[in-house]
């Protein structure tokens, strides 16, 4: 059989090495990944049978290709099962039958009107309808199939050479290649047999388990991009967070870098695509980001989602710079050139995002409070991200298929811009919302000053006719006091003393919107038969913005009387103390009394008048940690306690 090869060999004028080996044995302890081109079998052999070897070479070469030599047709079954995994094949409908053809015995495909003129190895013929698109989506990018010109893809393993604007094939046929195209489509061929070479070179280093350095560096530096990524999370939340930014660094750098280095091992061992492996980590990354600011779910979610898919726009144009570079290649070989260019491309993102971040949307996170919007701003993200995964390029020659290229560019730039444009247009209508929330709120403020006003000129009104009564009362007290009556002299002056005081004007404070909202609010309680205890002590002049505080007071009062209803009448009262401590903190202090009955959710108290956190007590907290404070609602019994402090 050696010498049969040889000869063979000689008089095609190929150099060809046979080897003989005794048994199987002998042959598996030869034999390593890519060491051999062609190997002849038995079947019928001392120890092991030449199927059982077989499957034991197939485990470090799954391509090399095998011819059994066997007079007996018993194994053929068995024999299917070790043919070489390379040889896909595609079904093709041609002359109204399918047919099975092997991608290694296609030559060309050509445009031929509304059909493909497949070409196979041995000059047959097959046409097909169905587009150019089309075909090479049915190869799955297949690196072999390079497109040389509008409608026309060629095997690489069977091009001869590019020569006078032509790809000239081994069977002589020509084809036309466009002038822009030609360095890029002999680019593409010449790729196609080095990455072909570099794997066999691979396989005899050692098989299928060897680290592949080159993988290893580009996992690497794929990896990186988690760093801006991180960043552009955080800014958003820059006033959220749990711990300082040393220590969320260093605990995210804890929980990344084994991570990574896990991720960037088995790409460079097992070739497994970057996506796969990065998909399951997002919830980890998820997980830890939760952990590490003060936010809802629906908060989070949104800048977490949110991020994340923006961050696979720099990923779509990289893959399109590595075609440039790799044309042969596909989006699981990722080069370390275009993990650079990824990188670059996300720090540029979020050097134009740092200041958006950190101002417009770190504000829409502290003042927007409304769980159902921030959730379909996280729809919106995942139709983008899940998109943006779907349109990996798995083989760079499907963008060289007419003007894919162009398009694929286009597409995503158009697709970024929407995007932007999405979360540009939700923050406005933030704006607009709490705008409107705000006018509301003033509105309210203007009609309580003005019931205020009007009980003011009541009580001028009042006291203009006490004063022109009071002579009357001063003789009538000096004729009782004549006459000795000292029991109609005081009940004289009790009735006059409730008349002052049913006509008095309570004033709180100097603020004029809050003194306001305080008697709004204290004409509420005791129309409701809520004993009261109110000591208001606030800085003067105000350092806080009225609309703030007007805010904070009112929601805090709404809530006491609302709970102050479930009881009965009997049972009801509020005590409300403001206290300035120190002179730079002040301290507000609430309890009333209710039924009893709270629903707690992960995230605090829930709302008994609608599903959800309440709104109050969650606007309150927001106020408190603008400036620097806190805010805490906790109950025993039959008594509500809110707690809060800010800071002068």
């Amino acid at each position: 059989m050696g010498k049969l090869c040889s000869s063979f060999g000689r008089s095609a004028g190929y150099p060809v090495e046979a080897v003989p080996f005794c048994s199987a044995g002998d042959f598996l302890e030869a034999f390593s990944g890519g060491s051999f081109d062609l190997v002849f079998m038995d079947i019928y052999m001392e120890g092991m049978d030449g199927v059982a070897a077989a499957l034991e070479m197939r485990k470090s070469d799954s391509g090399c290709l095998l011819v059994f030599l066997t007079s007996s047709t018993d194994f053929m079954p068995d024999a299917v099962k070790v043919l070489p995994q390379e040889q896909k094949y595609i079904e093709l409908a041609a002359d109204r039958k399918t047919v099975r053809v092997f991608l290694s015995d296609i030559a060309s495909a050509a445009t031929d009107a509304h059909y493909i003129m497949v070409t196979l190895a041995d000059g047959r013929g097959l046409r097909c309808r169905m587009t150019m698109p089309e075909f090479m989506e049915k190869t799955g990018g297949d690196a072999r199939f390079i497109p040389i010109n509008k409608g026309i893809a060629v095997n690489a393993e069977f091009i001869l050479e590019f020569k006078n604007g032509c790809c000239v094939m081994e069977s002589g046929a020509r084809f036309p290649v466009r002038v822009r195209d030609s360095a890029r489509a002999e680019q593409m061929a010449s790729d196609y047999h080095f990455e072909k070479i570099r794997s066999r070179q691979r396989h005899r280093k050692g098989g299928g388990m060897n680290m592949d350095m080159h993988r290893l560096l580009s996992a690497l530096l794929q990896l990186l991009v988690l760093i801006p990524g991180a960043v552009s999370c955080y800014l958003p939340a820059k006033g959220r967070m749990r711990f300082t930014p040393s220590k969320t660094a260093a605990l995210c750098a804890a929980a990344l870098m084994p991570c990574a280095a896990a991720t960037a091992l088995l790409y460079a061992l097992f070739s497994i695509h970057m996506n796969w492996m990065l998909f399951p980590s997002l919830a980890l990354f998820f997980f830890l980001y939760r952990r590490t600011v003060d936010m809802d779910l629906s908060r989070a979610l949104a800048v977490y989602v949110g991020v994340c898919a923006i961050e696979t726009f720099p990923a779509q144009f990289a893959y399109a710079f590595d075609a440039r570079l790799h044309p042969s290649l596909g989006a699981a070989d990722f080069s370390p050139e275009a993990a650079l260019f990824r990188l670059g491309l996300a720090t540029l993102l979020l050097a134009a995002f740092f200041r958006p971040a950190t101002e417009n949307f770190s504000w829409a996170l502290d003042r927007l409070d409304s769980p159902k919007l921030w959730y379909s701003t996280v729809a919106l993200s995942s139709v983008f991200l899940v998109f943006n995964v779907l349109a990996v390029p798995r083989s760079y020659s499907t963008l060289y298929a007419g003007r894919m290229y162009e398009l694929f560019l286009a597409f995503e730039a158009g697709a970024m811009a929407v995007l932007v444009g999405i979360y540009v247009l939700f923050y406005r209508g933030a704006t607009l919302i709490l705008e409107q929330a705000e006018l509301k709120e003033r509105s309210r403020l203007l009609e309580m000053q003005s019931s205020q006003y009007l009980s003011l000129l009541e009580h001028i009104r009042q006291t203009t006719k006490l004063r022109h009564d009071f002579r009357h009362s001063i003789r009538l007290l000096v004729s009782l006091a004549e006459q000795g009556d000292v029991g109609s002299i005081r009940a004289h002056m009790a009735e006059y003393e409730t008349v002052l005081y049913r006509h008095s004007i309570a004033n709180y404070c100097r603020n004029a919107a809050l003194n306001a909202l305080f008697g709004h609010y204290r004409e509420m309680a005791d129309a409701a038969g809520i004993q009261t205890d109110w000591n208001i002590e606030l800085p003067e002049p105000l350092p806080f913005a009225e609309l703030d505080m007007t805010g904070l007071f009112g929601n805090l009062m709404e809530n006491a009387i609302a709970g102050c209803l479930t009881v009965p009448e009997s049972s009801r009262y509020f005590c409300l103390t403001s206290q300035v401590r120190h002179g730079n903190q002040l301290y507000i202090v609430s309890t009333n009394s209710f039924d009893g009955k709270v629903r707690k959710g992960k995230d605090g108290y829930l709302s008994t008048k609608r599903n959800g956190n309440g709104i109050g007590l969650s606007a309150i907290a927001a106020t408190a940690e603008k400036y620097g404070g806190s805010a805490k609602a906790s109950n025993s019994g039959t008594e509500f306690f809110v707690d809060i402090v800010l800071k002068i």
